[in-house]
């Protein structure tokens, strides 16, 4: 969580503006600073959740609670610097200048690989396999992530409510 508002205060300091929110959900969710900082919370934990998920089910250990804690941390542990500079790069991507859009964009690409080479190395140690199956696995838990996040972000931005919000009677 301290990364989240580590990244969201960076983002004040840049007076990066959102997306304009229209929908019932979107406003809901990510129309003001609670939301959306609960709604980043909820996006990079699925991260470290899945990957966590998915060393618990390698491993063939039982999944609840008390064994998901220690793979959910390590995996939170690496998640947190992916969210700080993938925010930073967000911020960049989404400027007028031209510079810092490549910037921003590089920046995403490198900390995307860098976190799926930590991510690989912890399944590489803890499931004994070697490190191109370790990276098969860390891309597929990303993809994964991703995927959820990219449909969860469209419905809550675009929107499945019919009709705009009007605000409060």
């Amino acid at each position: 969580i301290l990364s989240i508002l580590l990244a969201h205060a960076i983002e004040i300091v840049c007076a990066v503006p959102l997306p304009d929110q229209t929908t019932r959900l979107g406003i809901l969710l990510i129309g003001n600073e609670e939301g959306l900082l609960a709604f980043r919370s909820i996006s990079f934990s699925l991260y470290a959740l899945l990957a966590s998920w998915w060393l618990l089910k390698r491993t063939q250990t039982r999944i609840d609670r008390d064994t998901l804690r220690e793979p959910f941390f390590i995996q939170s542990f690496l998640t947190s610097p992916f969210a700080v500079i993938g925010s930073i790069a967000s911020i960049m991507a989404r400027a007028q200048a031209p510079w810092a859009i490549v910037c921003g964009l590089a920046i995403g690409v490198a900390i995307t690989l860098w976190y799926l080479l930590a991510q690989a190395s912890v399944y590489r140690h803890v499931t004994g396999r070697g490190m191109g199956r370790s990276l098969l696995f860390a891309g597929a838990t990303f993809l994964l992530s991703s995927a959820l996040l990219l449909v969860g972000s469209y419905l809550i931005v675009i929107g499945l409510t019919l009709a705009p919000f009007q605000g409060s009677s």
